[in-house]
């Protein structure tokens, strides 16, 4: 992977605060060229499910500290 934008890692202290019960999240590293979020999310539209599915790009050695957020985020990892 090139450097850039797609190389920085989220944290726990560095989620996107806007998720939600709603969203479905695809995590690794790299995942930005994953096909999924475009693939079912036009889907749910297509069902009329208020659903979004999202990537986020989460390092390994982040997983942990992501997936058991002690803030309260409650995010339900899809994939």
């Amino acid at each position: 992977m090139s450097a850039g934008e797609h190389d920085v890692s989220i944290t726990a202290d560095t989620l996107p605060g806007d998720l939600g019960s709603d969203d479905l999240v695809l995590l690794g590293w790299p995942v930005a060229h994953s096909r999924s979020p475009a693939m079912h999310n036009a889907a749910a539209a297509h069902l009329g499910l208020p659903l979004r599915y999202r990537t986020l790009a989460v390092a390994p050695e982040h997983l942990d500290e992501v997936i058991v957020d002690d803030k309260g985020t409650k995010m339900y990892v899809c994939s």
